[in-house]
């Protein structure tokens, strides 16, 4: 009635699946990568603590792994506000939860990201040290910079 090979194979097949489920969970290489950027970088003059930013990285298409550094904004609380620039220069309040939120604000400090395309890393103008962008060379194990972003 079965096929007694193909019963062999079906018992071969589900005793792999099987002690695939008991294996242990993979490395990302992503993660090591992170690590390894984090266990060489040098935060610049003036930077925080690494503890204190949340930390985005992506591969850019030359192959270097660019890292962004960025203090999460506080939580806004009831008593903050929200305005919008008018034509004439006045402000109209804006009920701030019906605001997009930005993709990067689930990141919190001490922890980090990593993003599948290096155009969506987090940026800003300016910050000071709010922000720092750190430049990885995987070939050569290298931090190539490490800078804070422009004047605060």
């Amino acid at each position: 009635m079965y096929n007694a090979a193909a019963m062999k194979i079906v018992l071969v097949v589900a005793s792999f699946v099987s002690l695939l489920g008991c294996s242990a969970p993979l490395t990302q290489p992503q993660s090591h990568l992170m690590d390894e950027i984090e266990g060489r970088v040098r935060l610049p003059e003036g930077a925080y603590a690494m503890a204190d930013y949340a930390r985005f990285y992506a591969k850019e298409p030359s192959g270097k792994i660019i890292g962004v550094y960025l203090i999460p904004a506080p939580p806004m609380g009831p008593e903050d506000g929200c305005s919008e620039l008018q034509a004439d220069l006045t402000l109209k309040p804006l009920d701030c939860s019906s605001l997009p939120k930005s993709p990067h604000a689930s990141v919190k400090a001490n922890e980090r990201k990593w993003l599948e395309r290096d155009q969506d890393l987090p940026g800003m103008n300016d910050g000071g040290c709010a922000m720092v962008t750190v430049v990885y060379q995987p070939l050569r194990k290298a931090v190539e910079a490490a800078h804070c972003n422009g004047s605060f």
